[in-house]
């Protein structure tokens, strides 16, 4: 019988281990229901064992959404006899949202997952739909009731082709503090279609009493063939305040809310189609222009053919055939095709032809036209351009003359004659070639910076230069770290006294001040190990106390020795640094200590970092050269992230940007190498090129760029350079008076010719303040080291955050130079010259100086 008994208790724990043991996957739950609309979570479960992709993705359910899961290590023991082992699992919590019908039953198939220990099968899990119900003063209220939403098509039946607004309409009750998260989601419409408005436009209505925000989101469609569609239904995340309070108070949960189904009816074009018919759908406006009417022979002429509009542009690939006589030689056209603001509905057609004609006379260059569906009409219509009519005249080769023999007059100036034509228009400007490398210019002081920078030049240099080396002996004094642990060893022991004497105490309060003792200590002792040990102090009292700290802080239920604190104050007392020498303030290294950081800056600017700009400059070149301006532009960028005030590096850049068509990006580029070399007038042309592209001018730059006498005086010199001048002529001042002073203290009745000499140098100094101030005052914010230029469209935010769409914003005026408050996290806090403030993403901003 107790054989038996023994049997059956080995059968039943050998059974135990190895159910623990087995390999098992499982969804928790395993049934239940889930709320319609409300975000909830299920996690899948593997216990034994671990997938080989992580995370898992579960099958695709209809009316079951799987978000992002958070992944989490499990971990369990078992007991056998005489040897423990333990068995490893993970889990994946996925957040999940039904968009199911009330009432029916969403089921998660079975499926196989391929894991560390082989295929593990993950068994069937279902779910009961249920209505989202809510608490408000007693009463149930449906979620229906307090968020939904709907997709509004201003008609239900379209034209093939035809471009039409959509609406996302989202009601959410005001009394439950609804906030939106994201944008609205439509996946796989049966659309081509734009992306939903960034935010919404908002008002507030009361419905049945009862207060509403509604939001609607704007998009773009088009259906590419007829038939009836349905459309997928748009969901968005929101997040709602709870009216029922529990232990914890008012809590916000989750919810995503989906619209109503809808469905479109998509017509054919009419038939039959003209012959001719180009395919085009939409309202367009087909322009031509000729430039110029009356041309020599042998001289170009520009025809150039527009079409732009709204419409279907995927399908739009030429322009119609233009009729043009065989007395022209053409050029091969260049069409280019411009999206307008990204999007895939709106666009221009442009394409050029260079027509050169080889007779004189009258030519008329005949009527383009295009047929295009016009779907509010819904009929064909004809665009067409005018004809246009060009006189070719004889060639206009000057005459040579012959010199009179009774005059020495110039023989190569043409006479004047009523009959000959106008000089040509200069050309179009264009960038110019890039600038070779040059030495980077200084950044400006700052604002905090340049005022005392002033006041320190009013004073006699030699003091200052005492007290700087003072500092800097004091700063490169080797025993300063140690004297200041010691400092903050006294404090830390004077805190271990006073947590040692709470009756609470607990080891959260101890051992973080006997950490920072162990710190100090190891400084104090001049210990460079990351983890030291008490065999690596020399003072045996130290090695002692470090040990008995160790075993306090590592060993449980330890206390420190009853003696520890008043040993560790002994010790302290009696090891004392070495004292800091005012003397060393006048060591050679200290007076002169700029001698050897010119030696070592000299010696590593020209084997390192001036070595590499001159080969980021070179491959730049070289790819600029090759028409690869995006490489070009990236060795460029190296180099400004190095020295932002690589003025050559800056200009290239903006050329690079300035051949791929970004030009308010490249304006802001030129604006800094401007600033940094105003003299250059290879940078001050391709400055005012880029800002005759954008069509703005930040509003500090016009007074620099007018051609005047104040313009041409304030850019001689770059800010930074009139700051060292006002700086200079500060000086010069001071040291002017101090040597008149020194001479009155001489001779206090000096002649007027003895004081003569001291003119000259307060005049030159007065000259160099005046001109230094006015020009400082011209560049106005440029010549602050925290502006920037705001080169991207963005909107401007009141709180630094895009997740709140309910807060105010305005758009960002592209092109305005802005100062640089604070930095958080990506975003900059910017303030106008006006004085409106506001947070702008980080990318929008280009600085000037850093």
């Amino acid at each position: 019988m107790k054989n038996r008994t023994i049997f059956i208790l080995l059968f039943a724990f050998t059974a135990f281990t190895t159910q623990i043991s087995a390999q098992t996957a499982r969804w928790n739950p395993p049934s239940g229901s889930l709320a319609q609309g409300k975000s909830s979570r299920l996690t899948l479960i593997f216990d034994n064992c671990k997938p080989e992709e992580s995370p898992v993705s579960p099958p695709a359910v209809n009316g079951l959404s799987f978000g992002q899961p958070s992944v989490k290590q499990t971990q369990h023991f078992s007991f056998g006899t005489g040897n423990d082992s333990s068995y490893q699992g993970v889990s994946f919590a996925y957040p999940v949202h039904t968009t199911a019908a009330v009432g029916s039953t969403v089921t998660i198939p079975a499926f196989t997952v391929r894991t560390d220990k082989g295929n593990i099968a993950v068994p069937s899990a279902s779910y009961h739909i249920s209505k989202t119900t809510f608490t408000d003063s007693g009463n149930t209220v449906a979620l229906e009731n307090v968020a939904n939403s709907a997709l509004l098509i201003s008609t239900p039946t379209v034209w093939a082709g035809e471009v039409f607004p959509i609406i996302y309409s989202l009601t959410l009750a005001k009394n439950f503090d609804p906030t939106l998260s994201g944008k609205p989601k439509w996946e796989d419409p049966p659309l081509l279609s734009e992306s939903f408005s960034e935010k919404p436009d908002m008002r507030e209505e009361i419905r049945n009493g009862v207060e509403f925000y509604v939001c609607d989101y704007t998009t773009r469609a088009m259906a590419l063939n007829a038939g009836t569609l349905t459309l997928p239904p748009v969901s968005q995340s929101i997040t709602l305040l709870s009216r029922q309070r529990d232990f914890f108070g008012q809590r916000r949960s989750r919810y995503n809310i989906v619209s109503t189904p809808s469905s479109i009816t998509v017509k054919p074009l009419p038939q039959p189609a003209p012959p001719d018919f180009s395919g085009a759908i939409g309202s367009f406006k087909l322009k031509a222009k000729v430039a110029p009417k009356k041309i020599a022979v042998g001289d170009p002429l520009t025809w150039t053919l527009e079409l732009s509009g709204t419409g279907n542009w995927h399908s739009i690939n030429a322009l119609p055939p233009r009729e043009i006589s065989r007395d022209f030689r053409i050029v091969q056209p260049q069409a280019k095709k411009n999206q307008v603001d990204g999007s895939p509905f709106k666009a221009t057609f442009t394409e050029d032809i260079i027509a050169i004609p080889s007779k004189a006379g009258i030519y008329t260059l005949g009527s383009v036209k295009i047929n295009v569906f016009d779907p509010k009409t819904g009929e064909y219509t004809t665009l067409r351009t005018p004809a246009v009519t060009v006189e070719v005249t004889p060639s206009t080769a000057a005459p040579t003359q012959t010199p009179s023999p009774a005059t020495n007059s110039p023989t190569n100036t043409p006479p004047a004659h009523p009959l000959l034509p106008a000089p040509p228009d200069p050309p179009t400007p264009l960038p110019k070639d890039p600038l070779p490398p040059a030495p980077p210019t200084k950044q400006p002081f700052s604002n905090g910076e340049l005022p005392p920078l002033i006041l320190a030049s009013l004073f006699w240099a030699f003091p200052i230069w005492l007290l700087l080396s003072a500092r800097h002996a004091a700063r490169t004094d080797s025993a300063r770290p140690h004297r200041n642990a010691h400092s903050r060893l006294n404090k830390t022991l004077l805190a271990i006294a006073s947590a040692t004497k709470t009756p609470t105490e607990s080891p959260a309060q101890l051992h973080p001040l006997l950490l920072a003792w162990q710190h100090d200590t190891a400084i104090l002792w001049n210990i460079s190990n990351a983890a030291p040990t008490p065999n690596e102090i020399p003072d045996a009292r130290w090695t002692t106390l470090w040990r008995d700290a160790d075993r306090t802080l590592y060993l449980p239920n330890s206390d420190l020795p009853p003696s520890w604190l008043k040993d560790a104050r002994l010790a302290w007392k009696t090891t004392r640094p070495p004292r800091y020498n005012p003397l060393r303030a006048f060591f050679p290294k200290n007076l002169f200590p700029f001698l050897s950081a010119l030696a070592l800056s000299a010696a590593l600017l020209t084997t390192n970092t001036a070595h590499a700009a001159q080969n980021n400059a070179t491959d730049a070149a070289a790819a600029y050269a090759a028409a690869n301006f995006d490489i070009a532009g990236q060795r460029w960028r190296e180099n400004i992230s190095r020295n932002p005030t690589d003025w050559s590096s800056r200009h290239n850049l903006a050329l690079a940007l300035a051949q791929q068509e970004r030009w308010h990006e490249s304006a802001a580029h030129a604006t800094a190498a401007f600033l940094n070399n105003p003299r250059s007038n290879a940078i001050r042309w391709h400055l005012r090129l880029a800002l005759s592209k954008t069509g703005n001018i930040p509003a500090p730059l016009v007074p620099l760029l007018d051609n005047n006498f104040l313009a041409a005086s304030t850019t001689l010199l770059s800010p930074t350079l009139w700051q060292r001048l006002l700086i200079a002529g500060t000086t010069l001042t001071a040291l002017t008076f101090t040597l008149a002073l020194a001479r009155l203290y001489r001779n206090p009745r000096p002649s007027k010719r003895q004081l003569a000499p001291f003119l000259l140098p307060l005049a030159i100094a007065a000259l160099a303040i005046t001109f230094a101030s006015k020009a400082l005052k011209t560049y106005g914010i440029l010549a602050d080291t925290r502006t920037a230029i705001i080169w991207k469209e963005s909107p401007l935010y009141s709180i630094p955050t895009e997740a709140d769409s309910l807060q105010q914003t305005a758009p960002a005026p592209v092109g305005s130079a802005v100062i640089i408050e604070k930095n958080f996290l990506g975003w900059h806090r910017i303030s106008f010259e006006n004085g409106q403030t506001a947070w702008l993403r980080s990318e929008n901003l280009i600085p000037l100086w850093k």
